[in-house]
């Protein structure tokens, strides 16, 4: 990849842009929070965080279920290798302090409790079903994916209410060690 000067002079505005509006930039000890509202007028809360996408995506879950709680509004997130993305659906900001509001002792058990209900599992549980032929076969053919994905939810919704579901179960210990990061929990 060829860095031109005109992209070393763009990033060196951006870092320069960055410092002047927050004073400071993330690093191993620092994650920066900026709010803000986008040209909807949505409130949201960016979570610069340069810890990698394992303790984002555990961190996410945790800061979307404080603000969802302190606003009383249906929060939404995204994450990736760099930070979180919080926006709320409706006129409401996002309270400050989420992240001093986190308690590092209930993570790990909150994170578990929430796992069922996320993306990662839904997918992992899919999997798990189909291999353990609990979704069905049609004729050696293959299923569409939607038709996979549907029959996954409804088993899925059938089996999250029985916590003692073996594939309920297997899947909750497949899915946890890429949600809940101890170390990065602990923090």
């Amino acid at each position: 990849m060829r860095v031109t000067d005109q992209d070393i002079a763009r990033a060196a505005r951006h870092l320069r842009d960055q410092l002047a509006a927050t004073g400071c930039l993330p690093d191993d000890r620092t994650i920066l929070l900026e709010h803000f509202s986008d040209e909807a007028g949505e409130h949201q809360l960016m979570v610069h965080s340069i810890f990698g996408r394992r303790v984002n995506d555990a961190l996410a879950l945790l800061l979307q279920r404080a603000a969802a709680q302190a606003s009383g509004v249906d929060i939404k997130a995204w994450d990736d290798d760099n930070g979180i993305l919080l926006y709320a659906m409706g006129a409401r900001a996002i309270p400050d302090g989420l992240l001093h509001s986190l308690d590092p002792a209930q993570a790990a058990p909150l994170l578990r409790a929430m796992l069922p209900a996320t993306p990662l599992f839904a997918m992992a549980f899919r999997y798990n079903a189909g291999r353990a032929l609990m979704m069905g076969a049609r004729s050696g053919r293959r299923q569409a994916l939607w038709v996979q994905r549907l029959r996954g939810a409804e088993a899925l919704s059938l089996a999250v209410g029985d916590a003692r579901h073996p594939l309920i179960n297997y899947t909750q210990n497949d899915a946890e060690p890429g949600v809940i990061y101890q170390r990065g929990g602990d923090r």
